[in-house]
């Protein structure tokens, strides 16, 4: 009898035979199991979604747990990611998108407002495009925001982040100061 390394030709003919069991009596054939793609391209392409999903909910995670508002912005300026902080002074001032301006770009909003008058939107436009460009490495600047009945007063701060050969801008807006009109 053939032997081979872990197994004999007898005990592959059992299993053969307990197989040949398996099979109904009108003779059909049960569905095939589907098989995982074998195309390296296609496991590597999926290794990379689930690897990239799964970044993306330990980020929002961690800009949850920050206090003050944060928002990520792509190379463009685009509206990353939005952290607690952001949504619920979203809700809280009005803000019109049903994303919390997730896909807006921030930088151009920030250049429209600029163009239109607004001295500080010119300030922090320039800052973030510094940042952004990779002139400086953060930037810092306070500036005031009316709001119904009172002036706030907040910190703006921008920092640049490279992880793995694509870059993002975090921009955290702090609380410092509310002021009764």
């Amino acid at each position: 009898m053939f032997q081979g390394n872990d197994f004999s030709f007898g005990q592959v003919s059992d299993f053969a035979a307990v197989q040949l069991r398996r099979i109904p009596i009108d003779g059909t054939w049960p569905a095939a199991p589907e098989m995982p793609s074998l195309d390296p391209a296609a496991t590597m392409a999926d290794a990379v979604a689930r690897a990239w999903r799964a970044a993306r909910v330990r980020l929002q995670r961690a800009i949850d747990a920050v206090a003050t508002q944060v928002v990520l912005l792509d190379e463009t300026g685009a509206i990353a990611a939005v952290n607690r902080a952001w949504r619920l002074s979203a809700r809280m001032n009005g803000l019109a998108h049903p994303r919390y301006g997730l896909g807006l770009n921030y930088l151009n909003l920030c250049r429209e407002a600029a163009a239109a008058g607004v001295r500080d939107a010119a300030v922090t436009a320039e800052g973030l495009d510094r940042v952004m460009q990779g002139g400086v490495r953060s930037f810092y600047f306070k500036y005031s925001s009316p709001c119904p009945g009172e002036l706030r007063l907040y910190a703006l701060l921008a920092w640049r982040i490279v992880e793995e050969g694509m870059s993002y801008v975090a921009v955290s807006h702090e609380l410092l100061e509310v002021h009764g009109r």
